[in-house]
Protein backbone atom coordinates (compact mmCIF):
# COMPACT_ATOMS: atom_id res chain seq x y z
CA UNK A 1 0.00 0.00 0.00
CA UNK A 2 2.86 2.31 0.79
CA UNK A 3 4.42 1.59 -2.62
CA UNK A 4 1.18 2.44 -4.34
CA UNK A 5 0.95 5.71 -2.45
CA UNK A 6 4.55 6.66 -3.48
CA UNK A 7 3.81 5.70 -7.09
CA UNK A 8 0.72 7.95 -7.26
CA UNK A 9 2.55 10.87 -5.63
CA UNK A 10 5.49 10.45 -8.07
CA UNK A 11 3.09 10.42 -11.01
CA UNK A 12 1.36 13.60 -9.80
CA UNK A 13 4.74 15.34 -9.37
CA UNK A 14 5.84 14.35 -12.88
CA UNK A 15 2.56 15.63 -14.37
CA UNK A 16 2.86 18.88 -12.41
CA UNK A 17 6.44 19.37 -13.66
CA UNK A 18 5.41 18.76 -17.26
CA UNK A 19 2.47 21.13 -16.93
CA UNK A 20 4.65 23.83 -15.37
CA UNK A 21 7.27 23.42 -18.09
CA UNK A 22 4.63 23.79 -20.82
CA UNK A 23 3.15 26.91 -19.23
CA UNK A 24 6.46 28.70 -18.85
CA UNK A 25 7.67 27.96 -22.39
CA UNK A 26 7.89 31.07 -24.54
CA UNK A 27 7.69 31.21 -28.29
CA UNK A 28 10.86 31.96 -30.18
CA UNK A 29 11.13 35.36 -31.69
CA UNK A 30 11.62 35.49 -35.43
CA UNK A 31 14.54 37.50 -36.66
CA UNK A 32 14.05 39.42 -39.88
CA UNK A 33 17.23 40.08 -41.82
CA UNK A 34 17.20 42.73 -44.47
CA UNK A 35 20.05 43.39 -46.82
CA UNK A 36 20.77 46.62 -48.56
CA UNK A 37 20.60 46.54 -52.34
CA UNK A 38 24.00 46.34 -54.02
CA UNK A 39 25.56 49.66 -54.76
CA UNK A 40 26.60 50.50 -58.26
CA UNK A 41 30.10 51.64 -58.93
CA UNK A 42 31.80 53.12 -61.90
CA UNK A 43 33.53 50.80 -64.33
CA UNK A 44 36.67 49.53 -62.60
CA UNK A 45 39.97 50.49 -64.12
CA UNK A 46 41.78 47.68 -65.81
CA UNK A 47 44.87 46.38 -64.14
CA UNK A 48 47.54 44.91 -66.38
CA UNK A 49 47.69 41.16 -66.21
CA UNK A 50 50.32 38.77 -67.44
CA UNK A 51 48.83 35.78 -69.23
CA UNK A 52 51.96 33.63 -68.95
CA UNK A 53 55.34 34.07 -67.35
CA UNK A 54 58.27 31.73 -67.75
CA UNK A 55 61.76 31.17 -69.10
CA UNK A 56 61.93 31.90 -72.82
CA UNK A 57 65.38 30.44 -73.60
CA UNK A 58 66.34 26.81 -73.21
CA UNK A 59 69.98 26.83 -72.20
CA UNK A 60 72.66 28.92 -70.58
CA UNK A 61 73.28 30.98 -67.50
CA UNK A 62 71.39 34.04 -68.73
CA UNK A 63 67.63 33.65 -68.33
CA UNK A 64 65.14 35.56 -70.43
CA UNK A 65 61.70 35.93 -68.84
CA UNK A 66 58.50 36.55 -70.74
CA UNK A 67 55.26 35.12 -72.04
CA UNK A 68 56.81 33.11 -74.92
CA UNK A 69 57.79 30.18 -72.69
CA UNK A 70 60.25 27.69 -74.22
CA UNK A 71 58.65 24.28 -74.66
CA UNK A 72 60.72 22.46 -77.29
CA UNK A 73 64.30 22.41 -76.02
CA UNK A 74 67.13 20.14 -77.06
CA UNK A 75 68.65 17.70 -74.61
CA UNK A 76 72.06 19.36 -74.96
CA UNK A 77 73.38 20.60 -71.64
CA UNK A 78 75.14 23.92 -71.37
CA UNK A 79 77.48 24.59 -68.45
CA UNK A 80 75.25 27.49 -67.33
CA UNK A 81 72.18 25.22 -67.12
CA UNK A 82 73.32 24.11 -63.66
CA UNK A 83 72.59 27.59 -62.25
CA UNK A 84 68.98 27.73 -63.47
CA UNK A 85 67.75 25.92 -60.37
CA UNK A 86 68.53 29.07 -58.35
CA UNK A 87 66.27 31.39 -60.35
CA UNK A 88 62.80 31.50 -61.86
CA UNK A 89 60.51 33.84 -63.73
CA UNK A 90 57.60 35.20 -61.69
CA UNK A 91 55.00 37.92 -62.00
CA UNK A 92 56.10 40.81 -59.77
CA UNK A 93 54.05 44.03 -59.72
CA UNK A 94 52.24 42.95 -62.86
CA UNK A 95 55.33 42.17 -64.95
CA UNK A 96 57.23 38.96 -65.65
CA UNK A 97 60.62 39.25 -63.98
CA UNK A 98 63.66 37.18 -63.09
CA UNK A 99 63.66 36.22 -59.40
CA UNK A 100 66.94 34.91 -57.96
CA UNK A 101 67.36 32.76 -54.85
CA UNK A 102 69.69 34.57 -52.42
CA UNK A 103 73.13 34.94 -53.97
CA UNK A 104 73.43 31.34 -55.15
CA UNK A 105 72.44 32.17 -58.75
CA UNK A 106 75.13 34.84 -59.06
CA UNK A 107 77.78 32.70 -57.32
CA UNK A 108 77.00 29.75 -59.57
CA UNK A 109 77.11 31.98 -62.66
CA UNK A 110 80.49 33.45 -61.70
CA UNK A 111 81.85 29.96 -61.15
CA UNK A 112 80.54 28.68 -64.51
CA UNK A 113 81.92 31.73 -66.32
CA UNK A 114 85.32 31.08 -64.73
CA UNK A 115 85.17 27.46 -65.91
CA UNK A 116 84.21 28.58 -69.43
CA UNK A 117 87.10 31.03 -69.64
CA UNK A 118 89.57 28.46 -68.26
CA UNK A 119 88.45 25.40 -70.26
CA UNK A 120 86.99 26.95 -73.40
CA UNK A 121 88.86 24.44 -75.62
CA UNK A 122 88.11 21.34 -73.54
CA UNK A 123 84.40 20.53 -73.14
CA UNK A 124 85.02 17.56 -70.83
CA UNK A 125 87.05 19.59 -68.34
CA UNK A 126 84.56 22.44 -68.68
CA UNK A 127 81.72 20.13 -67.63
CA UNK A 128 83.76 18.65 -64.78
CA UNK A 129 84.56 22.16 -63.54
CA UNK A 130 80.93 23.33 -63.88
CA UNK A 131 79.73 20.25 -61.96
CA UNK A 132 81.72 21.51 -58.96
CA UNK A 133 80.01 24.92 -59.02
CA UNK A 134 77.53 25.59 -56.20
Amino acid sequence: MKNRYLFVISGILVLAALFAAGCTQTTQQQVVVTTAPPTTTETPTETPTVSACGIENCHGYTLQCGSNIATACTSDIDAGDRCRKYASCQVVSGTCQLVKEDTRYDKCGACVQQCESTYYNNPNQLNDCADRCP
